[in-house]
């Protein structure tokens, strides 16, 4: 019985770390996603930004050839 007792302890330590790891590794990989997400709101944002400044920039040149 004190051997079945030690096998179940070693058994139930090797489950816990084997938890552990999986969380850990779960947390990597949201950090992961979450910082694509980052990177695509980056992007968009940029793109956004430059299809206004053509825009503005079309509309000064076109108000150039007006006058």
């Amino acid at each position: 019985s004190r051997m079945r007792r030690r096998i179940r302890r070693k058994w139930r330590r090797i489950r816990v770390k084997e938890d552990e790891q999986k969380k850990e590794k779960e947390k990597q990989e949201e950090k992961q996603v979450k910082k694509e997400d980052q990177r695509e709101k980056k992007k968009n944002e940029g793109a956004e930004g430059a299809g206004e400044q053509g825009e503005n920039e079309k509309e000064r040149n076109w108000l150039k050839k007006k006058t």
